[in-house]
């Protein structure tokens, strides 16, 4: 594993991290002939800070560390502040999020937190959804995360994308499972996963 994550670590030093520098750069290069046009400027300046935050987080996941955001905040914080960063992208996304701070383990709180991205890119990228909304609940035992949208809803032909493997094989390794099924009874689907709040 460390012998993978070294050569990983070269490839993104070598290659994806001047790929991504080069996008950032002709981003503003771009924002700085747009004077006339302050919304485009800001929308493109925010695109290129996005891509520095991003660069950052790719290192954060190939040396192992938590998300940044679960570093600075609690995991309910964190959940409320990536809502609001992909709030109309092509939908309107609410949270429901508990105020108080959540005893749950290290390993859990990362997997609902990776779980919610990958949940939420996917209700904006594909279901053609107006309204996306997570709710995070929290039992004795477990603690329940569900993002909701009212979207096309699943092909019937579907195959399991590394994004819908990449939250299934998440939850398992927190000891918990995640399940994507139709909405009910609205139109739409339902991402579910369910962990353990002392995952080992």
């Amino acid at each position: 594993m460390e012998e993978e994550r070294q050569r990983i670590r070269r490839d993104l030093h070598d290659d994806l991290g001047p790929r991504l520098a080069g996008i950032r750069l002709r981003l503003l290069t771009v924002a700085d002939q747009l004077d006339e046009y302050p919304a485009a400027r800001q929308l493109i300046q925010e695109a290129a800070a996005e891509i520095v935050q991003l660069t950052e987080e790719m290192r954060r996941v190939v040396e192992g560390l938590p998300p940044e955001a679960l570093d600075r905040w609690s995991l309910g914080e964190a959940l409320r502040r990536l809502v609001v960063r992909v709030n109309g992208l092509g939908a309107d996304v609410t949270a429901d999020v508990p105020d108080v701070r959540l005893d749950l383990s290290a390993t859990t709180e990362r997997a609902l937190y990776r779980i919610a991205e990958e949940g939420l890119t996917n209700a904006l990228r594909h279901a053609d959804a107006h309204h996306v909304r997570l709710r995070l609940l929290v039992e004795e035992r477990d603690v329940i995360l569900e993002m909701a949208d009212d979207g096309v809803g699943l092909p019937r032909a579907r195959k399991g994308g590394i994004g819908l493997t990449s939250m299934r094989l998440r939850a398992e390794e927190a000891n918990g499972y995640c399940v994507v099924v139709p909405a009910r009874p609205q139109p739409g689907t339902l991402v579910r996963a369910v962990l353990p709040r002392r995952a080992a």
